[in-house]
């Protein structure tokens, strides 16, 4: 799996400047197809639970029900978790 250190390797430029690209910051327009370039050839994918430690928020909610059984929670779980997406948050 290909850290942020190996996509600014590959792309010549620094690790600041590539998570200010993640980040949606700016970034010179000459680093713009490097950095993409990268990130596909590697196939990077931002770690969630690595972005939350080092923001000191993770993002996750935590969802305890009486019962998994019942087919009502799991209507109530799956419409929950859709929402949480669509907000950049993750149910667990």
């Amino acid at each position: 799996m290909a850290t942020i250190k190996d996509v600014a390797r590959l792309a010549g430029v620094s690790v600041s400047t590539i998570s200010k690209y993640l980040n949606g910051g700016n970034i010179r327009p000459e680093n713009l197809e490097p950095i993409r370039n990268a990130i596909v050839q590697l196939d990077y994918r931002a770690n969630p639970f690595a972005r939350g430690l080092k923001a000191n928020r993770s993002r996750s909610i935590g969802i305890l029900l009486p019962t998994m059984t019942a087919p009502f929670f799991g209507t109530v779980v799956t419409a929950l978790d859709k929402v949480l997406r669509e907000n950049g948050y993750h149910s667990m």
